[in-house]
């Protein structure tokens, strides 16, 4: 069983939406102390190893954001990625 603690926002350059390409805007989450989450992921040198997955704040959930300076009639690329424990 997982529960959602929150979610973070990315831009992106072009509409191919890289994961290498991207940049963290901005994160919320829920207040209640848990702020790194680690999960499992597999290593073949090692089998399991824990590794950071997602890093919150505490800063309580939003569900809108304003971007500040953008310019007209230009493309801009966002994704949103949920994160639990």
């Amino acid at each position: 069983t997982y529960n959602f603690e929150g979610f973070n926002i990315y831009r992106y350059p072009t509409s191919g939406f890289e994961t290498s390409q991207r940049q963290l805007v901005a994160t919320f989450d829920i207040v209640n102390g848990v702020t790194t989450v680690i999960d499992m992921v597999p290593d073949p040198e090692v089998g399991l190893r824990p590794v950071v997955t997602a890093r919150g704040t505490d800063s309580g959930i939003q569900y809108s954001v304003t971007f500040e300076n953008l310019t007209n009639f230009t493309d801009y690329y966002y994704g949103i990625t949920a994160y639990a424990y």
